[in-house]
């Protein structure tokens, strides 16, 4: 069978050089080495990671991927191809903008997290057109890791005009080899804009003078990207990581990711296919410690803990699966001192920290000729099995104190009470709520009528949209974190984290149920908070900022 590219990640304190020489020597010789976990011959590298070494791509047989699961120095052994990449949106098309909006058409995200109670019980006008907040994200970088950015759109300048996106060559501001993508700073699709305005527009966001830095991931998508105009995940993360570390100002960082990794199990027939899997049924796996072999389409669903009618996007399931080498780079960024906040995803599942009953279930395909042609990594009637229902990017902890942001509902306009969104994953590693509803913000221009966006209010030339999702809600926290870190710039993830748990509130609407199924617009769980941030003018943790 024909070598293909793997991710080999060491586990944490390994000493990775010692694994790398291992496997790109002829070990033929070597007395003890035990062939059935580390190849004899000479693998070949496809990739070293250049601030993240231990994860690092090889060219192996499936068998030799296999075998290396068994040697325990290693974390994970993942095919470089199996996750898809995608911004976590959905959009709404009920939204209208002037100084004036109010009920579910105010820019709901702002006037929340400002006010410590539920917006529509008090009579504010929209905070984003106002420049009297003490604190604006002067003296903190922004990251914004998404589809790229309108690098001219006005929400990006300062109160005098003057744009705060600092565009740089990743690579040679690192210091880490590479090339440089030509066309960084333009947005094929609008999500991106969108984000960082959220996070840090000056009309519609939080860190008004924050400084910001785009880097243009690839989705795998020709809608989301454009040829080589775009930089891969893991050169996302190793340029950032070196940037933030060579760093001789003492600026923080905030990171903001609105995307995940999914793979993408089509509904609409059966047996089922993995969308990036051809060929491959849904034969079976465990849940919450059952093992199920494989029912009926929609008896399969509920066994493994989804409603029949959870996570339909154009047809498709979609189930959040970790790629490990990604949890280990997001690891390393939050180590380092970057604050990290990454959008939950619009699965409507229950994600779990480690130690949780929904942490280690497994989904098992089943590679079958008669569906149609199969992977070159698997032989006819193989089974592989796969993690899924856990945090897809990183696995929130004390010791990981990254904000994995759920989103809560606007449109609960008679309640006190906030509720989950139902689109909105959540669970136990979903660790903070943010407004993810109704979330008016720029646009870019190329959005290719990707959304149904209206004149930018202040200059008709560019484009404002209203979206809702988690990819809406992480960056109200990613803003929040911003105002946070301009009055404690010292600050580690763990105290940032602490703070936004500690005072964010639990007013939270419950049915008392717990079912997975049922219970559509509960938080899901007593320990899940909402963030919220004290208004303009008063003291954040008992220092002032002027």
């Amino acid at each position: 069978m024909a070598k293909q590219e793997y991710v080999v990640t060491v586990k944490k304190g390994i000493d990775w050089e010692e694994v790398h020489a291992d496997l790109i020597e002829d070990t033929t010789s070597r007395e003890g080495l035990d062939p059935n976990i580390v190849p004899t011959r000479p693998v070949a590298v496809a990739k070293l990671r250049q601030t993240n070494t231990r994860s690092t791509h090889y060219l192996l047989e499936p068998f030799e991927a296999e075998g290396l699961k068994n040697d325990t120095r290693i974390l994970d052994v993942q095919d470089e191809s199996f996750a898809t990449k995608q911004p976590t949106k959905i959009q709404t098309g009920d939204f209208s903008r002037s100084g004036s909006d109010s009920g579910n058409k105010i820019n709901y995200g702002l006037a929340l997290h400002t006010n410590s109670a539920n917006v529509y019980n008090n009579s504010t006008s929209d905070p984003g057109l106002d420049y009297n907040y003490v604190l604006d994200g002067t003296g903190v970088d922004v990251v914004i890791m998404d589809t790229g950015i309108q690098s001219d759109h006005p929400e990006f300048q300062n109160e005098n005009g003057v744009s705060r996106l600092k565009e740089i060559n990743w690579f040679s501001e690192s210091g880490v080899s590479g090339t440089h993508p030509q066309n960084m700073y333009r947005d094929k699709n609008g999500h991106g804009t969108h984000v960082a305005s959220t996070v840090a527009g000056k009309t519609f966001g939080w860190a008004k003078n924050a400084d910001i830095y785009i880097q243009r991931i690839n989705f795998g998508d020709p809608s989301l990207s454009e040829g080589t105009d775009v930089m891969s995940a893991a050169d996302c993360f190793d340029t950032l990581l070196a940037w933030h570390n060579a760093k001789t100002n003492n600026r923080p960082t905030v990171l903001n990711m609105s995307w995940g990794n999914y793979a993408q199990i089509y509904t609409t027939s059966n047996p089922m296919q993995v969308k990036d899997f051809p060929g491959c049924r849904v034969s079976g796996g465990t849940y919450r410690g059952t093992t199920h072999g494989r029912v009926a389409k929609l008896q399969w669903q509920e066994d493994y803990g989804f409603p029949a009618d959870a996570s339909l996007y154009q047809g498709i399931l979609h189930l959040p699966f970790p790629v490990t080498s990604e949890i280990t780079s997001v690891e390393s960024l939050i180590d380092a001192g970057v604050i990290v906040c990454v959008a939950a995803g619009n699965n409507d599942v229950k994600i779990d920290i480690t130690s949780g009953n929904d942490y280690d279930n497994k989904i098992k395909f089943t590679a079958d000729t008669s569906n149609g042609a199969i992977p070159s990594s698997f032989t006819n009637g193989e089974t592989k099995e796969f993690t899924y229902m856990r945090a897809d990017l990183f696995e929130p902890s004390t010791s990981n104190p990254g904000l994995l942001v759920g989103s809560i509902n606007a449109d609960s306009k008679s309640s006190t009470q906030e509720r989950k969104a139902n689109y909105s994953a959540c669970g136990p590693a979903v660790n903070i709520y943010a407004a993810g509803d109704k979330i008016v913000a720029a646009c870019s221009n190329t959005h290719e009528g990707h959304y149904n966006t209206e004149s930018y209010h202040p200059n008709s030339s560019f484009k404002q949209v209203s979206m809702q999702g988690t990819s809406m809600a992480s960056p109200q926290m990613a803003g929040m974190a911003a105002w946070l870190l301009q009055a404690h710039p010292d600050w580690a993830p763990i105290q940032v984290m602490n703070w936004f748990q500690n005072n964010a509130h639990n007013n939270l609407y419950s049915t008392g149920l717990n079912n997975d199924s049922e219970v559509r617009d509960s938080i899901r769980g007593s320990e899940q908070r909402v963030a919220f941030f004290p208004l303009k003018g008063q003291k954040v943790y008992s220092i002032s900022v002027s």
